[in-house]
């Protein structure tokens, strides 16, 4: 079936095989999505207690006026804005993992169940077969 795949959409739009390897696959097959979850939960503590030990401080009204006061919430804001939007890239990682395992054909199901390891090892393999059939093909034309 992918050898059929493969000459028609050499023979139909050639052009498509001008993308190459996609380089960064084995790269993403390294970095385990629970890990990162569990990365960004420790980062989300440590704000947090920055954030209570900055109100402790500043409770200090000798520290309340000094460059403490000027640099540290508006670091911690940003560092608050940062996280949020870290934690909304993390959570539309997952779902386009698993929407794109639901569409290469797992069940949602077995797709929970999925590593990003098994994933994209499996779609580089895929990658690297189809690149020989394709290599075979433009050999023969």
């Amino acid at each position: 079936l992918l050898h059929f795949v493969v000459r028609t959409i050499y023979r139909r739009n050639p052009r498509l095989f001008a993308l190459g390897v996609v380089p960064e696959l084995a790269e993403a097959s390294k970095i385990p999505l629970p890990e990162v979850e569990g990365d960004l939960n420790k980062l989300n503590q440590a704000i947090k207690e920055a954030r209570a030990m900055a109100t402790a401080v500043l409770a200090d009204p000798s520290a309340a006026s000094g460059s403490f006061a000027k640099v540290v919430p508006p670091f911690l804001d940003d560092a608050e804005r940062t996280f949020k939007h870290l934690e909304i890239l993390s959570k539309e990682t997952g779902t386009l993992l698993l929407d794109t395992l639901v569409f290469f054909g797992y069940t949602e199901a077995k797709a929970k169940s999925t590593t990003n390891d098994a994933f994209f090892g499996a779609l580089a393999k895929f990658m690297d077969d189809f690149t020989a059939l394709w290599k075979i093909e433009e050999a023969t034309q």
